[in-house]
């Protein structure tokens, strides 16, 4: 991939303008706080332990499911879970801050949302880690059975003054039909806190595909009160770019949404620009496998519902109480992007707030 209408490299003077990574807002400003989990039903738990954990170096918890919260997330993530279901959480204590995966396991046989890692579907894609020494990942985890789509890549991203940095990558094909990204940025700030003794980090952000820029951009300003810190395009590489299904040269919108104040946990926003009719594409309906939900940590979740509410002119979703670690006990809801991507919304309080 290749941005689009971007002036040449300029060389690594971060004096000429500041990283768009910088914020120029507070942390106190946040109501919603960094992207905290990513939700993956998965039918492969042993491939995918071994890829989040050999791959990646991620730590690994495992929980079996009590019969009533086994129900409750039933209903919440829209999946057929027993009691005795296995839920994985995969963490890296070494760069605090970073979000993490949680593995539900399910049926091998359900459909993934995103068969064959097609970029031309709406919903989430993938997500993606700070790495230093990509070809030393890469190869770990080639060594391992997972390929890239397109093996190492370097794009050009442009600063605020129009002058552009380079960012190395690479598209790891994850099990269940998700794609993890390692991103390195060189000389700039990395997207998110990293393992100094392992040169790679946590979840830093999630990636989707949205049918309609202008609702998305309602949705995570109004309800999230997100801000929107990066906005450009790029180019499909076509069969030989980093995005399965794309013709070359397609154009893609490309936008970045953060926590006030924050430096990582933000959402990768893009859109078909030469296709708007991709939003038209079959999505695998029902139950599935793939990401299922973002999640994140709110200052105040009856506050946020109430924005919610506002906003979609639908009533508040049911809140329930959940515990599940890393994250304790805590109060959450459900709600959805205006193209069905769920949002997960958690509230921890202290033990004695809650039931």
């Amino acid at each position: 991939m290749a941005l689009a209408n971007t002036p040449a490299h300029s060389g690594n003077d971060e004096a000429a303008s500041r990283d768009p990574m910088v914020p120029s807002s507070s942390p106190d400003e946040a109501r919603t706080l960094p992207l905290a989990a990513v939700t993956i039903a998965t039918g492969e738990p042993l491939r995918a332990r071994r890829f989040f954990q050999g791959a990646m170096n991620l730590q690994h918890v495992r929980e079996a499911l009590d019969a009533e919260t086994a129900r409750a997330l039933s209903g919440h993530f829209g999946l057929a879970l027993e009691a005795g279901t296995t839920v994985h959480v995969l963490s890296q204590p070494g760069a605090p801050g970073a979000a993490v995966v949680r593995l539900i396991e399910v049926a091998d046989d359900l459909p993934t949302r995103r068969p064959g890692y097609d970029a031309r579907l709406i919903g989430p894609l993938g997500f993606g880690l700070p790495v230093n020494g990509l070809d030393t990942r890469h190869a770990i985890a080639n060594g391992l059975g997972f390929e890239s789509t397109a093996g190492v890549m370097t794009m050009a991203f442009p600063r605020h003054d129009g002058s552009t940095y380079e960012v190395g990558e690479y598209h790891l094909k994850a099990p269940d039909d998700v794609l993890v990204l390692g991103v390195d940025r060189g000389p700039m700030q990395p997207i998110g806190p990293l393992d100094p003794a392992l040169d790679i980090g946590g979840i830093a952000y999630g990636s989707m595909f949205v049918a309609d820029l202008e609702a998305n951009g309602a949705f995570l300003t109004d309800v999230l009160q997100y801000e929107l810190r990066r906005e450009t395009q790029f180019s499909s590489g076509g069969p030989n770019g980093g995005l399965r299904g794309l013709e070359r040269g397609e154009r893609i919108a490309f936008q970045q949404w953060f926590s006030p104040g924050a430096t990582t946990g933000y959402l990768v926003v893009m859109a078909h620009l030469d296709h708007p009719d991709r939003a038209d594409a079959a999505q695998v309906e029902g139950p599935v496998r793939g990401i299922v939900s973002w999640s994140f940590e709110v200052r105040d979740l009856d506050e946020t519902l109430a924005r919610w509410t506002a906003f979609s002119g639908e009533p508040a979703p049911p809140v329930i109480h959940l515990s599940l670690p890393p994250h304790g006990r805590y109060r959450t809801a459900m709600v959805a992007l205006p193209d069905g991507t769920k949002v997960e919304l958690m509230e921890r309080r202290s033990p004695a707030a809650l039931p």
